[in-house]
């Protein structure tokens, strides 16, 4: 019942960002579209800030001492907004690789939204994942549902209404409103469980440890995206974006998953019971490569209807070879929460370095010769690297526990 309930939670969201993608597609120029890749991309690289440096860490904590009990959201909240706000303010600065895509206008109108989405979904993804190490897996689905409905509903609104020059307000102010307005159930609902047995301001963490492996992947992200505006142009980036946002329903799967395996895995390692840790660990990576192949396999069938409901054509291989990169990608970075359990942090920037330095020269050596495909076809290949090094650390047992880490 609690991974049925989890999967409800990653579905939901799962919707709610695939019906935004599908917004972008149906309101946005070509233009526009590349210039939504960069922007999504570079959003994505600024919010593992807050994310990474405080409520990841605050999380761990979370998870080891207090299981199935709740922290104080405001404390979190008023000990993380720096983070946060710096990270909104650094966002229009990743954008200069697609000034020349979009008027000054769409420029404006696209990041400030953007900044808006940033100030506030990092904050809705932390209260979601603590009711999961709580146990309340309803109430995060209840949060999902809540959003997926306020997207559908303005999908269906633009689909229905005559085209105006102010859907550019559209994609990631959607993302906004629907991540404030879940956020906003989600603490009256968090007010239901018990309080944590520690002194939550006390108890806060801030660390710079957890920051860096996540920010070389998402910048290789951001880099590839802008490499692909520079050398092949808006229109190659604006298929590309089609594909992933295709491809996007499988890497929010594969989030759930890590989302119900890694705490239980976590606190097995804590425990020194190693059989429950690999057999969660190993049950994710074949569930979640699973996952990868059948809805790529789905997205080659399918392809034809996907271009019908986004208005918009898509290249199924294209799209398929990016999910499988996906549900990839995403399991392997599900292992970086049992290098920072076992402190073996730089362990794991090394790895994540190796990978994406491997991968980016790949794909700018490689992007005029087989084109569009060079950046799943790296992604791909930066992810079965950084598998190698995982399971190479396995075998050597480099995961050492160190309560110093949690």
């Amino acid at each position: 019942m609690k991974l049925l309930q989890t999967f409800a939670d990653a579905g939901c969201a799962s919707l709610s960002t695939f019906f935004v993608g599908l917004i972008a597609l149906r309101v946005l120029s070509v233009g526009q579209l590349a210039f939504y890749a960069i922007l999504f991309s570079a959003a994505l690289v600024v919010m593992l800030v807050p994310q990474q440096t405080a409520f990841v860490p605050r999380r761990l904590k979370l998870n080891a001492e207090s299981p199935g009990r709740r922290t104080g959201l405001r404390q979190d909240l008023r000990r993380a907004w720096p983070a946060t706000v710096f990270a909104a303010a650094v966002l229009p600065l990743l954008t200069v690789p697609g000034l020349h895509l979009v008027s000054v206008r769409d420029f404006a109108v696209m990041t400030l939204t953007a900044m808006s989405w940033v100030m506030v979904s990092p904050v809705q993804d932390h209260l979601r994942s603590c009711m999961h190490i709580a146990g309340r897996h309803w109430m995060a689905g209840l949060m999902s549902a809540a959003m997926a409905l306020v997207v559908a509903v303005t999908y269906i609104l633009v689909t229905i209404l005559p085209g105006s020059s102010l859907f550019t307000l559209i994609p990631f102010g959607a993302l906004a409103v629907s991540n404030l307005l879940t956020t906003i159930l989600g603490s009256w609902l968090w007010r239901h469980l018990p309080a944590a047995s520690w002194d939550a301001p006390r108890k806060f963490l801030r660390s710079f440890k957890y920051l860096t492996s996540d920010v070389l992947m998402q910048l290789y992200n951001y880099s590839a995206n802008s490499v692909v505006s520079l050398a092949l142009g808006a229109t190659a980036l604006a298929l590309l974006e089609t594909a992933r946002i295709a491809a996007q329903p499988v890497l929010v799967l594969a989030l759930a998953l890590t989302t119900y395996y890694m705490p239980q895995a976590i606190r097995a390692f804590s425990r020194g019971d190693t059989r429950t840790l690999s057999t969660r660990l190993l049950r994710l990576t074949l569930v979640a490569s699973g996952v990868g192949v059948i809805y790529s396999a789905a997205l080659l069938a399918l392809g034809p209807l996907f271009a019908f409901v986004a208005g918009r054509p898509v290249d199924s291989m294209l799209a398929a070879t990016r999910a499988f990169g996906n549900s990839l990608q995403t399991t392997s970075s599900a292992f970086n929460q049992l290098y920072f359990a076992s402190g073996a942090v730089k362990g794991l920037v090394r790895n994540t370095l190796t990978s994406t330095a491997i991968g980016f020269a790949v794909l700018v050596v490689s992007i005029h010769w087989i084109g569009v495909f060079a950046l799943p076809i790296c992604l791909i290949l930066v992810s079965l690297i950084k598998a190698a090094f995982i399971a190479r650390d396995l075998v050597r047992g480099r995961f050492l526990p160190d309560s110093q880490s949690l």
